[in-house]
């Protein structure tokens, strides 16, 4: 597994184009759009959000908008440069928290406790080796009834069908100049890691739009991306395809404790 210093190093230096190479990328800004339609049945005005990962702030923004407090954290510096830029230029007086830390170490960085939703999206999860750690930070954190929503890249996704995900355990993947190792886990595996949780939804991201990699050589071919997203969203959430997307949703809630 990637260290927390090998993993900054890694994000800052993809953080300067991340926006326009990575946030605007045609099938990128159309599941994040998805993203957000899933959140909104979960969060609003006066919740608390701890975003795992921020990167350069497209969700922090977006749930401040939603009138969140929001405490978001990253590895990287120089992708919580970008986020803070990101807030200067969307809204004022925000309730908003940086900590500049690894997921794992949330606990020690976080002192609020009791919220609403902790979001992890994007493939945050995918450079942790034990599921079973988010799971904690996620007990944790979480008030009882809490929602937590995981996007990782999936084992399953068919437009890689003969890519390294298929391995169980961690691969190297090249991220710019970089490697770092990653981990493509199922939706089974993420259940039975959150045992303190109860499934409330699935969904797959990217199961007709193509991956960014490949919509990334067209960018203005809108009216097909368009058209994509619609089957994308009529499919991601039945099975089996909620398996096969480029990207898989997980929305848990976190259990009643029993007296």
């Amino acid at each position: 597994m990637s260290t927390p210093d090998q993993l900054q190093a890694v994000f800052d230096l993809m953080a300067g184009d991340y926006p326009t190479r990575v946030s605007q990328n045609p099938s990128m800004l159309r599941m994040r759009k998805r993203v957000w339609q899933l959140l909104r049945s979960l969060v609003g005005p006066g919740h608390k959000a701890l975003e795992l990962g921020c990167g350069t702030g497209d969700d922090t923004v977006w749930l401040l908008g939603r009138d969140c407090e929001v405490h978001a954290l990253d590895v990287s510096a120089a992708m919580l440069a970008q986020a803070r830029a990101a807030l200067k230029r969307h809204t004022a007086n925000a309730q908003v928290h940086f900590y500049h830390c690894d997921l794992r170490d949330v606990s020690r960085h976080v002192t609020t406790r009791n919220f609403d939703l902790v979001l992890a999206n994007f493939g945050v999860v995918n450079t942790v080796a034990r599921l079973s750690d988010v799971e904690q930070v996620c007990v944790a954190m979480l008030k009882p009834g809490g929602h937590v929503v995981l996007n990782l890249m999936g084992r399953l996704a068919w437009w890689d069908l003969l890519s390294k995900r298929r391995r169980r355990k961690g691969v190297l993947v090249n991220m710019g100049d970089e490697r770092i190792q990653c981990f493509y886990p199922t939706l089974k595996d993420c259940t039975l890691a959150f045992k303190n949780f109860s499934v409330v939804g699935r969904y797959g991201l990217g199961v007709c739009l193509p991956p960014p990699r490949i919509s990334a050589r067209q960018p203005n071919w809108n009216r097909l991306w368009d058209r994509l997203e619609v089957w994308d969203e009529r499919l991601g959430d039945r099975w089996p395809f909620y398996h096969l997307g480029d990207h898989v949703v997980l929305v848990l809630k976190k259990l009643e404790q029993k007296n």
